[in-house]
C-alpha cells in the first residue's frame, strides 16, 4: 500500500476543561505537528510550543499558522529547535506543514479565558 502524502489531526478538549499538554501530542506515525501547551492550556495569552515530527522524530520544516480571520504566521523549526507561538485571539487555528513532499495539518480551538 502506498504511503499517504497528507495527514491531519485535531486536538479536541471539553469546553471547560483544564487540559494541558506537557509533552508533544504525537501519534508517532507519518508527518505531524507536535503541540505542547505548558501549564495553562489553549487560552488567549499563552504560548504553545511546536515541533514538526516524522515517524515520531523531529524534522526541519516551515509551519503556517492560520487563526480564523487573521493573518498567517510562518515559523521555521528544525531537528534541534522548536517554535513558540503566542495565542493572541480566541477561536479555531489551523497549522499546515510540509516535509520532503509530505503534508500535514492540525486544528485546535483557543478559549478566551481559563474558565
Amino acid at each position: 500500500m502506498p504511503e499517504p502524502i497528507f495527514w491531519g489531526q485535531t486536538a479536541i478538549f471539553p469546553e471547560n476543561s483544564d487540559t494541558t499538554v506537557s509533552e508533544f501530542i504525537s501519534f508517532g506515525t507519518g508527518l505531524e505537528v507536535g503541540i505542547k501547551t505548558g501549564r495553562q492550556g489553549f487560552i488567549v495569552g499563552n504560548t504553545i510550543h511546536l515541533q514538526l515530527l516524522y515517524e515520531g522524530k523531529p524534522v526541519s520544516g516551515t509551519l503556517a499558522i492560520m487563526p480564523v480571520e487573521h493573518k498567517t504566521t510562518y515559523l521555521t523549526v528544525s531537528q534541534n529547535r522548536q517554535a513558540g507561538f503566542s495565542l493572541r485571539q480566541p477561536g479555531m487555528y489551523l497549522i499546515t506543514a510540509s516535509h520532503n513532499g509530505k503534508n500535514c495539518s492540525t486544528t485546535f480551538n483557543v478559549r478566551q479565558t481559563g474558565k
